[in-house]
Order: structure tokens, then C-alpha cells, then sequence
């Protein structure tokens, strides 16, 4: 159990960084940024 939250933080982390790194480059598109993340998060797990 303890992996598996601590891995479900680490991808938060990372998706946060990514959402951060949008931010920064004003690519204001967080509708289709959520939708990839979600995406990408189905994959993983």
C-alpha cells in the first residue's frame, strides 16, 4: 500500500510540473492539458 500512494504522489507531482511548465510557457489550454494528463494517468495505471 505504502508504494502505491507514494507512486500516486509522484505522478501528481509530475502532473503539476507539466501543468506548471504550461503555465509558464502561457500555453493557456488547460481543458485539453487536464483531458491529456487523464489520459496519460489511464495509461500508466
Amino acid at each position: 500500500m505504502p508504494n502505491t500512494i507514494s507512486f500516486s504522489f509522484i505522478i501528481l507531482y509530475l502532473f503539476r510540473f507539466i501543468a506548471g511548465l504550461f503555465d509558464y510557457s502561457r500555453l493557456y489550454v488547460d481543458k485539453d492539458t487536464k483531458i491529456y494528463a487523464f489520459i496519460i494517468y489511464l495509461c500508466i495505471v
